[in-house]
């Protein structure tokens, strides 16, 4: 892994988030003070490794919370399908509020222990990370996910409306060609994130091995804990 910033004045190599060289305090790049949430999505579609790379550059964190709350609302829903389809129980839980806290909860302590785990990793092939770099473009890998939720969620509840949540009869005997079509896209969001995801950590290393494989882990082991999660409600 190598994923420097070499200072023009000393020549002196420095982590790839620096802005001022950590030898002769000389400035590397321009400051990137916060994050532009448009400009960014648009980038993710257009140049996702360029749009992380802003983001590992950036000074502020913004808009993290807003991704990570609609990220885990689209989660949530998703774990109902998961309960309806494949656990052959009802798709509506007891409390939702308290089953929406525990998924966020969920997400955000694997998102910061993975966080961890690539500062670790990355250290020891001597590239130096910043835990909220790597919380941070993790949580914007889930963008697919934000999106959809206030984007395709909705469509959802038009064309199905409350039938959406059941399976007597379910969506796909009511309208079955468009229930595959929506199917279909939610297939390419969670491919979406994973390619998001290995885009994030490779403009992180530089290693295209570490990304694809952090990459499919991370989104592996949301998907994971979805079913764990049925299984025990």
């Amino acid at each position: 892994m190598n994923n420097t910033i070499n200072c023009p004045n000393c020549n002196e190599d420095n982590p790839f988030y620096q802005s001022k060289c950590l030898k002769c305090n000389s400035f590397l790049r321009d400051k990137v003070a916060n994050i532009n949430l448009w400009e960014t999505i648009s980038q993710l579609i257009e140049s996702p490794v360029e749009a992380f790379s802003k983001i590992i550059r950036s000074e502020h964190k913004n808009f993290v919370a807003v991704i990570l709350f609609f990220s885990s609302l689209k989660i949530f829903i998703d774990s109902i399908f998961l309960m309806m389809y494949v656990n052959k129980q009802a798709g509506v839980f007891d409390s939702i509020i308290l089953q929406e806290a525990i998924i966020l909860g969920i997400l955000i302590i694997e998102v910061i222990s993975i966080s961890f785990i690539i500062k670790i990793v990355t250290g020891l092939f001597g590239l130096r990370t910043r835990l909220k770099d790597n919380f941070s473009i993790l949580i914007y890998s889930l963008t697919p996910h934000a999106l959809a939720i206030c984007i395709l969620f909705p469509i959802e509840l038009v064309v199905f409306g409350t039938q959406l949540f059941s399976t007597n009869p379910s969506p796909f005997v009511l309208k079955e060609t468009i229930a595959y079509i929506i199917f279909g896209i939610e297939g390419i969001i969670i491919l979406w994130a994973i390619f998001l995801a290995a885009a994030a950590i490779y403009a992180q290393t530089r290693s295209l091995f570490f990304a694809i494989i952090t990459g499919i882990l991370f989104n592996g082991i949301i998907l994971y804990s979805l079913y764990v999660l049925d299984t025990i409600i």
